[in-house]
C-alpha cells in the first residue's frame, strides 16, 4: 500500500519536472547568447571608432558626419583647438592621467597601446600605463621592463627620450628617432626582449654607464642606452665566414703525426687513421684501432703542476657541473643541471688564469698542439667523487659554427690524480677504448674530421665512467678554430 501511495504521488510530478529542466536550459541559452551579442557589439564599436569613415559623395543632398578615430582628442589636427599640440611627440600630449575614450581598457587588452601607439597612447594614458605626471624623486611608469627610478631632472628627460626611442625606432620603425643605426626592419627580432631590467637603468644611463659599463648596460638596460640592436647576437657578435681557421683540410692529421714523431713525448697511439703504420699501442694485439686519432702522453704534467691545478680548483670553488640550457634574451645560453653529468666544476679564470703554473700548463698545450693559447678556453677544472660520472657526449657544440671563435676542434684532457678504481675515459665507438686515469697523463682527441675541420666527428663521442673508489681530479682544455679570448670579453663566445 505504501509503495502504491508513493507511485501515485510521484507520477503527476514527472511532466512538471521535465518542463522545469527545459525551462532552465532555455534561460541558460538566453544568457549565453546575450553575453555573446554584448561582446560582439563591443568589438564592433571598437572597430567602428578606430576606422574613420569618409563623408558621403557630394550632391547627395545630405552628408554623414565623419566618425572620430580611436584617439578622439587628437584625431583631426586641423580641427583641434590647439593644432600645434598634435605635432608634439605622443608623451608631450598627455596632460592628465585619465582615459579619454570609453573603450580604452578594451584597446589596451587588444595590445593597441603598441600597435596603434601614436593615436592610442595620448588618449588612453591610464590604461596604457604611460602617464606623464612624473617628476624627480619618483617612479616613472614604463611599458618596457621595470618602472624607472627618477632621481634627477636629467633622468626624467632621458626617460622620455628612451620611451620615444622604443616607440618610434623599435616598435614603429621610424628612421628619425634617437638610437642606433640598425635597420628598423630587423628590430622585430628583439622587440619583445628589449627591456630595462633594473629600476636604476635610466639613472645609470645619465651617469654615463652606457659607456663605462657597456657590456652589461647595453643588454640589461637597452631602452635607456638606445641599444636594443645589441640584443641580436649576430649584430653584437658579427661572424666573418671568410676569416681562416687555425686548421685547414689535412692539418689535423699533420699535427698528430708531428706529435707521434717527437721523441720528447711518451706517446701511446690508441687510434689512428692508418693504424698499421704505427707500432706503439697498449692494444692486446699490439695494433691501435683504425679510426680518428686518440693519443695519450704520460708525465706530460709535473706533480707540482697537478697539485697546483687541484689547489686552484678549490680556491675557485667547485660547483655542480652544468650543461647548456635554454637560450636567453641576449642570444647566450643559460647553464642547466643535467642528470647525465654529476661532477663538480671550477673555471680557471681571473686570477687563476694568471697563476704561474696555470700559464705553464697552457704553454705546454700550445707547444704540443701548435695552436696559440688565444684559441683555448680557460681550463675547466673537474672533480669526480665516488659514484659520479658524465654520460656519453661529444665536445663539439653545433651552434659555435657561426660564432666568432668557431667550433671546438680538439680536446686535451689532463689527469691530475690517480684513482683507486673506475673513472676512465671511455670511447664506445672506438672498439670500446677506455683510457685509465694516471697522474700527469694527458689524452688528446679531435672533435672534427681532418678533411673538413668544421664538421663534427661523431666517432669521438666519449664518457667519463663512474668513479668506483677514490676521487678523480682532472681538467679540460678545449681548443677552437679561431681566437676565443676576444669574444669572451664581450660575451660572444657562449
Amino acid at each position: 500500500m505504501a509503495r502504491q501511495a508513493l507511485r501515485s504521488l510521484s507520477a503527476p510530478q514527472r511532466p512538471s519536472s521535465r518542463r522545469n529542466i527545459l525551462y532552465s536550459i532555455f534561460l541558460l541559452l538566453i544568457v549565453v547568447l546575450a553575453a555573446v551579442v554584448y561582446n560582439v557589439s563591443v568589438l564592433l564599436t571598437l572597430i567602428r571608432d578606430t576606422v574613420p569613415t569618409s563623408s558621403s559623395k557630394s550632391g547627395s543632398g545630405s552628408s554623414k558626419k565623419e566618425r572620430v578615430t580611436f584617439a578622439a582628442p587628437f584625431s583631426d589636427p586641423a580641427s583641434h583647438k590647439d593644432a600645434d599640440a598634435y605635432k608634439l611627440p605622443w608623451y608631450r600630449r598627455i596632460t592628465e592621467c585619465v582615459d579619454h575614450h570609453r573603450d580604452c581598457v578594451v584597446g589596451a587588452t587588444l595590445d593597441q597601446c603598441v600597435t596603434l601607439a601614436e593615436r592610442v597612447l595620448p588618449t588612453c594614458p591610464a590604461s596604457c600605463h604611460v602617464c606623464d605626471n612624473i617628476s624627480p624623486e619618483s617612479m616613472a611608469r614604463s611599458c618596457f621592463g621595470k618602472d624607472q627610478s627618477i632621481l634627477r631632472n636629467e633622468s626624467l628627460e632621458r626617460f622620455r627620450q628612451s620611451e620615444e626611442y622604443m616607440f618610434q625606432k623599435v616598435l614603429l620603425g621610424s628612421s628619425t628617432s634617437v638610437g642606433s643605426s640598425m635597420p628598423s626592419s630587423l628590430y622585430h627580432k628583439v622587440r619583445a626582449d628589449c627591456k630595462n631590467r633594473h629600476e636604476q637603468c635610466t639613472d645609470w644611463a645619465v651617469q654615463g654607464h652606457c659607456t663605462l659599463n657597456e657590456r652589461m648596460m647595453s643588454l640589461q638596460c637597452a631602452p635607456a642606452c638606445f641599444s636594443c640592436d645589441q640584443l641580436d647576437f649576430k649584430v653584437r657578435c658579427p661572424f666573418d665566414p671568410a676569416a681562416p681557421g687555425v686548421w685547414q683540410a689535412g692539418d689535423l692529421d699533420r699535427m698528430f703525426e708531428r706529435i707521434v714523431a717527437d721523441p720528447t713525448y711518451q706517446v701511446t697511439i690508441h687510434s689512428s687513421p692508418a693504424a698499421s703504420t704505427h707500432e706503439e699501442s697498449d692494444n692486446k694485439n699490439n695494433c691501435p684501432f683504425q679510426g680518428p686519432w686518440v693519443l695519450t702522453l704520460d708525465d706530460f704534467l709535473t706533480p707540482a703542476e697537478c697539485d697546483r691545478l687541484i689547489a686552484l680548483g678549490h680556491a675557485q670553488g667547485y660547483e655542480r657541473s652544468t650543461g647548456l640550457g635554454t637560450q636567453l634574451y641576449d642570444g647566450t645560453f643559460a647553464a642547466a643541471n643535467m642528470t647525465f653529468r654529476t661532477s663538480a666544476t671550477a673555471w680557471c679564470d681571473g686570477n687563476c688564469s694568471n697563476d704561474a703554473l696555470a700559464v705553464s700548463v697552457h704553454d705546454k698545450i700550445a707547444a704540443l698542439t701548435g695552436i696559440h693559447i688565444g684559441n683555448s678556453e680557460n681550463l675547466q677544472l673537474l672533480r669526480y667523487e665516488e659514484g659520479q660520472f658524465y654520460k656519453l657526449h661529444n665536445d663539439f657544440i653545433p651552434f659555435h659554427f657561426d660564432r666568432p671563435q668557431g667550433v671546438r676542434i680538439l680536446t686535451v684532457f689532463l689527469y691530475l690524480s690517480d684513482v683507486e678504481a673506475g673513472g676512465g675515459t671511455n670511447f664506445p665507438l672506438l672498439n670500446n677504448l677506455t683510457v685509465l686515469p694516471k697522474r700527469g697523463r694527458v689524452v688528446v682527441w679531435p672533435s672534427v674530421t681532418s678533411e673538413r675541420p668544421n664538421i663534427v666527428d661523431t666517432r669521438t663521442m666519449h664518457q667519463a665512467l663512474v668513479v668506483e673508489k677514490g676521487i678523480k681530479y682532472s681538467a679540460n682544455s678545449w681548443l677552437h678554430q679561431k681566437n676565443i679570448k676576444i669574444p669572451m670579453k664581450t660575451l660572444c663566445h657562449q
